[in-house]
């Protein structure tokens, strides 16, 4: 009897130590926290390079349509005075003011030449570029004219970073 005493006292002065370790088992041991931060890491990482890929993507796509607007409007302008503004420079903002094509022999006017007659604007806001490029107008004759500019990715054929030409045929890669 004393034996079993022995066994059920030893039994009973055990069970706070088995439970200590289970409680230690329950948990991650430091080499798995380490795995499961790397892989955070790494899944951040490729979440990041995703996005700014996809915000170039949308970049690229603003430039182009904002090309075929600009290259719409210089259209109108040239069905109003049978010749292409005399304008060469930048498009878009400059020194804060606006930028608007008007029918006047220049086209592109800035900041309170905007203000004309709405008989007199035909593009009431000429667009920038949405990233560090720009786009260029050159007047090169009366029935032509240039229109630079660059994406950031290869886009609906065109190659990166490669000056485009736009102009009446359509859009190329500039010679």
């Amino acid at each position: 009897m004393c034996i079993v005493e022995n066994r059920n006292f030893h039994q009973t002065h055990n069970q706070p130590f088995d439970m200590v370790k289970e409680k230690i088992q329950k948990g991650f041991t430091l080499i798995e926290l380490l795995i499961m931060i790397a892989v955070i890491v790494l899944l951040s990482a490729l979440a990041v390079t995703s996005l700014n890929n996809t915000r170039k993507s949308t970049r690229d796509a603003k430039r182009i349509s904002d090309v075929q607007q600009i290259r719409a409007a210089l259209d109108k302008y040239y069905g109003e005075n049978k010749d292409y503004p005399t304008f060469s420079g930048n498009l878009g903002y400059s020194d804060g003011l606006q930028q608007c094509l008007v029918n006047t022999s220049n086209g592109f006017e800035y900041g309170s030449d905007c203000n004309l007659e709405s008989s007199e604007v035909i593009m009431a806001l000429v667009p920038s570029d949405p990233g560090s490029f720009f786009y260029r107008y050159t007047h090169a004759g009366v029935i032509e004219y240039e229109l630079r500019f660059r994406l950031e990715r290869s886009t609906a054929g065109f190659p990166a970073k490669t000056d485009l030409c736009a102009n009446t045929v359509g859009i190329s890669v500039c010679p």
